[in-house]
């Protein structure tokens, strides 16, 4: 995103516009048919605005689904939250993560073709999503009674574990086979 643009309060305008436009494509059409130049024809600016902001398309699907982690992760840390605390487990907890990661699919298979990236600023957007999700797990394990010190070693292997069962998915593993490998593990992992 350039630096300067979104300054003003029009170019924040316009870069949310952009922004709102490129998820609507993505989740309606896939990222594949998610060019620049339809991402500019549904925001209604032209494909140079849209360079303007964003310096490539993998810049722009970063951004995208970079929002749409944040979001989700608010989501998943409200539904926790909500939960008993008996009925609280490592293995919820996972679940909890991998419903709402697959909550958004078309943004999922976005966020797999953003991982090839060596642009500087997706490669910021995928290591601070990936931090943000570790943080998550790190604190909701050491909720759960897992000593600090075990919660820093778990919930980076426990990211990590998402990270390849999105791969999977998007291979074409089943929902199912992959709900019963993240109860497996969750059950595993020792408080």
């Amino acid at each position: 995103m350039s630096g300067n643009a979104a300054r003003t309060t029009k170019g924040r305008t316009t870069m949310l516009r952009i922004l709102d436009a490129a998820e609507a494509v993505i989740a309606e059409e896939g990222h594949s048919r998610a060019t620049t130049r339809r991402i500019a024809a549904e925001a209604g600016v032209d494909k140079r605005v849209l360079a303007y902001y964003f310096e490539s398309r993998e810049a722009l699907l970063a951004e995208v689904v970079g929002r749409t982690a944040g979001r989700v992760a608010a989501t998943i840390e409200h539904e926790l939250a909500a939960v008993p605390a008996a009925e609280r487990s490592e293995a919820r907890l996972l679940t909890a993560v991998w419903e709402g990661i697959c909550s958004e699919p078309a943004l999922v298979k976005a966020y797999v073709v953003i991982l090839a990236s060596d642009e500087t600023g997706v490669r910021e957007v995928v290591d601070g999503m990936t931090r943000d999700y570790t943080d998550l797990l790190r604190r909701e394990l050491v909720a759960l009674g897992q000593a600090p010190e075990a919660a820093e070693d778990v919930a980076p292997a426990m990211t990590a574990m998402v990270r390849g069962l999105l791969l999977s998915w998007t291979e074409g593993e089943s929902q199912s086979s992959i709900r019963t490998t993240i109860a497996a593990v969750g059950r595993r992992i020792r408080r």
